[in-house]
């Protein structure tokens, strides 16, 4: 309540998940879109968003690269418009080998394809508990540049009675989750399903006076691919691309660019 209100500063967060749409699949079973469309579909969000008031973008639960890029080109086409630039927090979603969902995206990948689109905070959320990130949380203190945030699920989750349950404790969560910042220097951390206000007053609890472990991030230059990304530094030697989209030997690529790529995916 309004008497309870500490003084401290508080922010409104304009979630943004996933659409019902899938720019990196063939699968007939699955509904596709062109990137365009997707841009356009949160460019109009974000345009809300702004308009309503919104201090910060939490981009979040994202599966498929290729959305989160189109995502955030939408909201970077909707701050200039509208001449105003909010933050944008990006969180995809990953396994117990840090691999997205969709294209089995590496999490070093997925942060290399977006980290010089104007983006601000970089991290993981949803999908599993906070023991099953602690790998993700290793890799992400070793390359990402960008301050890191890390809001699991109160656990794995469990069926009872035909109810989807999270058993992980408030203390486990908190506890679990201290190392991330004071040993690998994770700087936003939260809960996603089955977290309770009782999980975050136990993270506030545990960490209020932890400071994040300063991370000195790999500084060799990457480029992504949709699996994995590869350094291109000289002193590595010799690096061997394939080509794969020539616009003289593949008609599919060639139709692709004279419709200004709206089927490239």
């Amino acid at each position: 309540t309004q008497s309870d209100y500490d003084g401290r500063p508080l922010f409104v967060a304009g979630s943004i998940g996933p659409s019902n749409y899938v720019v990196s699949s063939t699968e007939a079973n699955l509904n596709k879109g062109t990137f365009s469309q997707i841009v356009e579909n949160f460019y109009h969000q974000v345009l809300g968003l702004i308009e309503g008031g919104a201090d910060v973008l939490l981009i979040e639960t994202q599966q498929d690269i290729l959305e989160t890029k189109a995502i955030i080109e939408g909201a970077n086409k909707a701050f200039a418009e509208k001449k105003k630039k909010l933050p944008m927090i990006v969180q995809v979603t990953v396994d117990v080998f840090s691999k997205m969902q969709i294209f089995n995206t590496d999490i070093h990948a997925a942060y290399t394809a977006v980290s010089k689109m104007g983006i601000d905070v970089f991290g993981i959320n949803c999908n599993v508990g906070p023991d099953e990130m602690v790998e993700t949380v290793k890799k992400l203190s070793r390359f990402c540049r960008h301050p890191i945030s890390v809001v699991p699920n109160a656990g794995q989750p469990i069926s009872e009675d035909g109810q989807t349950c999270y058993k992980l404790s408030p203390e486990d969560m908190a506890n679990t989750m201290e190392p991330f910042v004071r040993e690998h220097g994770v700087s936003i951390v939260g809960g996603c399903c089955g977290t309770t206000p009782d999980h975050i007053k136990a993270l506030r609890k545990k960490l209020n006076d932890v400071v994040p472990a300063p991370r000195e991030p790999d500084k060799k230059v990457y480029v992504s691919g949709p699996q994995e990304a590869v350094s291109i530094d000289a002193s590595e030697g010799l690096l061997r691309i394939g080509e794969r989209l020539n616009v003289r030997g593949s008609q599919l690529v060639r139709d692709a660019v004279e419709k200004e790529g709206e089927e490239i995916s």
